[in-house]
């Protein structure tokens, strides 16, 4: 209650440099939609996509509207810092963040943006705050979020309705994946899990970025179902699952810490997932949480989990999105506060 008073007191003008249109099925336009929701409660929040903010008529509106912070959400690349550094250059008032939830960073870029710098950066990882902390920047964490109003466990027997809703084997073992059809994904460890009899494998693919053909097919072949659209109900597929794997390895294959992790969590699903990102830093060693590197160890472990009662839905709610927008008042005050006392 403390804090909520604190948040209206504060009454922010923020402009959130993302993506909200659209479908919602893309970890970056989910993280901008629910800060922007969840901002929106006790401040005056003004969305522009990162395309169109240097566009002459959009700055205009920008300057009508007299932003108190720039917080750029969608993406993080050196083509990210220096918009930011123009707008604090035409905004001289305004305080500038950049949240580094799915880095990418050409050799030149990193060598540019040590001249491009924000007044925070907001990181999701540990080697991302070595990054920027080699190159002198101000670094602050902010992870993930679900909702958790949304994603929510559900009885044996609505799981049941719900794999005869979509048509799923009701006997067998329903592993789950959410997420774009890409190779960068490591889509050949679904492939392998699908190889066992008792198991079932369902993936529910992007409609944002487009499905890599070769590897939609792979996934065919072997017999996954595979689905690509855009699930508004996308908890009733968490919900109907037996256990969630997130392969993912490469950086560049999701947000560092990865929402469906969290969604899958907060629906008290056990969760087999690699290392990722951020996921060791920021969510740590949880119950129903298992990590794994190699593909015999996921093997294993979504054998466990068939006799595993996970109790995951627990420390989940500790991500939920009104409190990940609680934190980001906070940063946001802390910038503020630290100009005022200057």
């Amino acid at each position: 209650m403390e804090e909520m008073e604190g948040q209206k007191q504060l009454n922010l003008r923020v402009c959130l440099l993302g993506d909200i249109m659209g479908n919602l099925d893309e970890g970056m336009k989910n993280i901008s939609y629910y800060l922007h929701k969840e901002l929106s409660k006790f401040h005056r929040v003004a969305v522009v996509h990162p395309r169109k903010v240097i566009l002459p008529h959009v700055l205009l509106k920008i300057r009508r509207f007299n932003p108190d912070i720039f917080f750029y959400v969608h993406g993080s690349s050196s083509r990210s810092f220096f918009i930011v550094k123009c707008l604090s250059i035409i905004f001289t008032k305004a305080k500038t963040g950049i949240l580094v939830a799915h880095p990418d960073f050409s050799k030149l870029g990193e060598l540019l943006i040590g001249i491009m710098k924000p007044d925070v950066v907001v990181v999701q990882s540990k080697a991302m705050e070595g990054f920027f902390d080699n190159k002198g920047f101000r670094i602050l964490w902010l992870p993930s979020g679900v909702d958790t109003k949304k994603f929510t466990p559900c009885s044996k027997e609505q799981k049941l309705a719900l794999r005869r809703k979509y048509g799923i084997p009701v006997d067998k073992f329903t592993v789950l994946h959410v997420g774009p059809i890409r190779a960068n994904r490591n889509p050949e460890v679904l492939v392998s899990i699908q190889k066992k009899p008792d198991v079932q494998v369902v993936i529910a693919g992007s409609t944002t970025v487009r499905a890599d053909e070769a590897v939609l097919q792979q996934l065919k072949d072997a017999r996954c179902i595979v689905w690509i659209g855009y699930f508004p109900n996308i908890e009733e597929l968490f919900r109907l699952a037996d256990c969630y794997v997130f392969p993912v390895m490469t950086d560049d294959g999701a947000v560092q810490v990865p929402l469906t992790v969290l969604e899958a969590a907060a629906c008290n699903l056990p969760v087999v997932t690699t290392p990722f990102g951020g996921l060791p830093d920021m969510v740590g060693e949880k119950e129903g949480l298992f990590y794994v590197r190699t593909l015999e160890e996921v093997l294993k472990a979504v054998e466990d989990c068939k006799d595993c009662k996970a109790a995951s839905r627990q420390w989940a709610v500790e991500f939920s999105w009104e409190r990940i927008g609680e934190r980001l008042v906070e940063i946001y005050r802390d910038l503020i506060e630290k100009e005022n006392d200057v």
